[in-house]
């Protein structure tokens, strides 16, 4: 009874695998031009050195190869290994033949001679040996116990074209037990099968197909599973294709050529290990990359549906889908969280035609293909999209709706299938920030919301307000954080907390208070559901500056030591990094003089109120060196700024300028810069200010000011009849 020496794993329809791969091996250990791959039913997996001219053996599940042999080879394109060790190797380039190392004797010997490199290798059950010359256009066999090494033609004449009895550079091959010969027939974009004694293929996928449902690109690579699904190295197209009559499909590298671990980088050759796992030459990327098969992808014995309903609006934040548009396409971003990694359907019900783009990671409005992994319009019926994505339960995963058309609004649900509950998270700010008419205008007297007797003796410097309008503030006398709910006069909930001076404060979607603990040189939390507190940031001065991104970043704006410092939350240590300025004092670009208020927007573009510098920074996502936007060295320098230390951007990008020095606030965007608080000098009264420090909106668009100097929390109005409308 024969057997064979490669893995056919069988798999249920509606099979899939992880399409994020783990790195098997890399350039170290591949060199930079690896064509081969072969995996046996023992799980040992063959490759080629071609800079060494080593072939390489992993035994064992070993994560490195535990067995290298040096042969005497140049550019050795395909492998194949028979069931007693034996390896066939293609040294065709320079030496123009197949060779073969004898397992038990550590011998090589030759046993084709080719006139070109073999780009695929084949052993039938029968012991023929294939050998797929790409530079001649045709399969070549011989039957290896034949005591002349003379070979035949399997498939094509030798003259590149496209007719039936023709190949143009054939690349991958594979025989089935009925010895028919499957060709990836790479420069003619299609897969040819040259049924047993035939010389006339029939095109089975690609161009020409009868059942063309896909395009193909120079595949590269053709194996099949026990069912006789082919599975297809796709190789311009970056991907690997599953394809059956009534079933073709991408399964891997779906989303386009790169280098992240979903993605494919001119793909050469495929294998299966018993498993099922696939393993992939990724010649451009210089590795092997393992995509693992997923076993609950075939038990279709339950279905879990969550459902996620919303209402787009004017007042959600807008952007271009294309990134080519005008920003004003109205969207929703919502975070799917899942316990158990893999495919979920996701369909939509509105009564608007919506778009759905899901991405891995962050969500950039200002680059909405970075990250994006599966993206989806309205073709499968009247106002609704679907997609099955991948959702991970160890990165975020970030659905954004959209509409078909600008400055479109209304509701929408989102009905997700899968083995497990999903559950939701709207990525929205915890702050106010309301959309003003280019006229907008504040009562230019304010009222005291709060004095010295609620805020102490102490300056107050610190102020949030969440968007139902919930006011935090500290009181650095008595060691308080204060908080007003529901419009209260005065404050209705305190939290006593060891701190000394605390200078900035965030608070959280679900009431999380994160407070500058200067004293002790860190950021420490409240938490709301528990009423205890925990340190989540070390740093070495205190923090005049507190924000926390849509993506859980927080950062801390360090005065003493004139720099902007970031930690993600999740992460398991609390060390940050740097966001902006390097430690030293200084008014370069990538430096900063006592920054104060920061800024995070949805684009995760920091700005900074970089006080001493007398300027406000613009710190593009990833990127240590900024922009001056307004103040000293903008290329606007249309207003001087004294010592600005608060920062906050409406939903417009009108950036909103506490002043210090110059005891006012300053509306600035881009034709447009000018006062609209504290205008007339500095002072006590109900128009005046004296140093302060930040600011805050309501849901109302009203301003509240820490006025340090005159130890109150002061309120200004927004002017409704300002704009004749407003939208928060």
């Amino acid at each position: 009874m024969f057997s064979l020496s490669f893995n056919q794993p069988k798999f249920c329809p509606t099979a899939e695998w992880n399409p994020y791969g783990i790195t098997f091996a890399n350039e170290t250990t591949l060199g930079e031009d690896t064509t081969s791959l072969f995996i046996n039913t023992n799980n040992t997996v063959y490759s080629v050195n071609n800079d060494k001219k080593q072939i390489l053996m992993w035994i064992n599940n070993s994560i490195n190869p535990n067995k290298n042999i040096s042969a005497n080879f140049v550019d050795s394109a395909s492998i194949f290994v028979t069931n007693n060790g034996d390896i066939y190797y293609d040294n065709g380039y320079e030496n123009s033949r197949v060779d073969k190392w004898i397992s038990n004797t550590d011998t090589f010997v030759n046993v084709m001679n080719v006139n070109s490199s073999c780009f695929g290798i084949f052993i039938d059950i029968n012991d023929t040996l294939y050998c797929s010359m790409n530079d001649d256009h045709k399969v070549i066999k011989r039957w290896l116990n034949d005591s002349e090494m003379i070979s035949t033609t399997a498939a094509g004449t030798g003259t590149r074209g496209s007719a039936s009895n023709e190949l143009n550079c054939p690349t991958g091959i594979f025989v089935d037990l009925n010895f028919d010969l499957y060709v990836a027939d790479r420069d003619n974009d299609r897969i040819q099968l040259v049924k047993f004694e035939e010389l006339n293929g029939t095109t089975i996928v690609g161009k020409g197909s009868s059942n063309n449902i896909i395009l193909l690109s120079r595949p590269s690579g053709i194996v099949l599973d026990a069912d006789k699904y082919l599975f297809i190295v796709d190789q311009y197209n970056h991907r690997i294709i599953r394809s059956r009559s009534n079933d073709i499909r991408c399964i891997i590298g779906c989303y386009g050529k790169g280098s992240q671990s979903h993605q494919l980088s001119y793909p050469v050759t495929l294998s299966f290990d018993s498993y099922g796992n696939i393993f992939i030459i990724d010649s451009s990327n210089y590795r092997i990359q393992k995509f693992d098969f997923l076993l609950n992808s075939c038990d279709n014995s339950s279905s879990v549906q969550s459902v996620y309903s919303s209402v787009l609006t004017e007042n959600h934040p807008t952007y271009s889908p294309t990134g080519c548009d005008l920003q004003n396409y109205y969207y929703e971003a919502i975070q799917m969280n899942v316990n158990e990694s893999g495919y979920y359907s996701l369909i939509s019900n509105s009564t608007i035609d919506t778009f759905g783009y899901m991405y891995g990671g962050n969500f950039y409005p200002s680059g909405p293909s970075i990250n994006l992994i599966s993206k989806s319009d309205n073709r499968s019926g009247e106002h609704q999209f679907q997609m099955r994505p991948f959702l991970r339960s160890t990165t975020a995963n970030i659905l954004v709706v959209t509409t078909d058309s600008a400055n479109v609004t209304g509701t929408f649900s989102i009905i997700v299938s899968g083995f497990n509950n999903v559950t939701f998270k709207r990525l929205t700010s915890s702050f106010n920030q309301p959309k003003f008419c280019p006229t907008a205008d504040w009562d230019h007297f304010g009222i005291t919301f709060a004095n010295q007797t609620t805020l102490g003796e102490y300056a107050s410097r610190t102020l949030f307000i969440n968007t139902n309008n919930t006011i935090y503030t500290s009181n650095n006398e008595m060691y308080q954080i204060l908080i007003w709910i529901n419009n209260s006069i005065n404050p209705n909930k305190i939290i006593s907390i060891n701190f000394a001076v605390s200078y900035s404060i965030f608070v959280t979607n679900n009431g999380d208070i994160y407070y500058d603990d200067s004293a002790r040189s860190r950021v420490d939390k409240w938490i709301s559901n528990t009423d205890t507190f925990t340190t989540v940031m070390n740093v070495n001065s205190r923090c005049t500056g507190l924000f926390i991104d849509i993506n859980d970043t927080l950062y801390c704006s360090m005065y003493d030591h004139h720099k902007i410092v970031k930690r993600w939350l999740n992460d398991s240590e609390i060390m940050p990094a740097t966001a902006a300025g390097t430690g030293i004092d200084g008014s370069s670009s990538n430096e900063l003089s006592g920054p104060m208020g920061i800024f995070v927007d949805l684009n995760f573009d920091l700005y900074g109120a970089d006080r001493d510098n007398d300027r406000i920074q613009l710190f593009k996502f990833e990127e240590l060196n900024g922009t001056t936007i307004v103040g000293e060295g903008s290329s606007n320098n249309i207003i001087s700024l004294d010592r600005p230390t608060g920062i906050v951007l409406d939903a417009d990008k009108y950036l909103f300028i506490v002043e210090q020095l110059n005891h006012r606030i300053i509306r600035a965007g881009p034709n447009d810069i000018r006062c609209i608080i504290g205008c007339d000098g500095d002072g006590s009264q109900s128009h005046q200010l004296y140093f302060p420090t930040s600011l805050s909106f309501d849901s109302y668009g009203n301003i509240f000011i820490t006025d340090t100097f005159n130890h109150r929390i002061q309120k200004f109005d927004f002017l409704l009849n300002s704009c004749g409308e407003f939208k928060n």
